[in-house]
């Protein structure tokens, strides 16, 4: 990109600007240059609209010329839903320009669980709505919060219904699951 301001000129060209989503929890911005001439770094902005920008964080210019440079940038607390993402490159005068816009969705992660039948005979069910596929541990604990019986099960993403078996073995009453 080349912008003239007040006789000022921003050079610098922009190979790439990727935005991504890895496990939907971290947005992770990667982006190339060349050609960086009196370059200052590159304000990265995120915005939930595409009109009101915050800025993140800012990554100080490493390139010295016609050589290609690599730069990278995790937004480690993404907003839920759409969000847009663009650099701000920035010389020494300071002269700027923007990079185009990114998009990046991150779901909305809702987990949901209960148990049924409730009360609860010699065996129950507990049904665990997951947002991901992941290890959990299942522990059941008296009133007192001291764990009885403790269970490490696997989660798909979905729907899952683990049976929770002998309770017979339980003396009656309340229990936290």
């Amino acid at each position: 990109y080349r912008v003239a301001v007040d006789d000022f000129r921003l050079s610098v060209k922009l190979l790439s600007f990727d935005a991504n989503a890895i496990n939907n929890a971290v947005v992770k911005l990667n982006w190339s240059t060349t050609s960086e001439e009196n370059l200052s770094g590159f304000g990265i902005e995120r915005s939930k609209d595409g009109a009101n920008w915050a800025t993140l964080g800012f990554v100080n210019a490493t390139g010295t010329g016609g050589g290609t440079t690599e730069y990278m940038f995790n937004d480690e607390q993404p907003l839920k839903g759409n969000s847009f993402y663009r650099l701000k490159l920035t010389d020494i005068n300071p002269v700027s320009k923007y990079s185009e816009v990114r998009t990046v969705s991150i779901k909305e992660l809702t987990d949901d669980i209960f148990v049924m039948p409730n009360p609860a005979g010699s065996t129950t069910n507990l049904y665990v709505k997951s947002s991901e596929k992941k290890e959990v541990a299942i522990v059941i604990r008296d009133m007192l919060g001291r764990e009885l019986r403790r269970e490490r099960k696997q989660l798909v993403t979905g729907q899952n219904i683990i049976p929770i078996n002998n309770l017979e073995k339980l003396a009656e009453g309340s229990y936290l699951v």
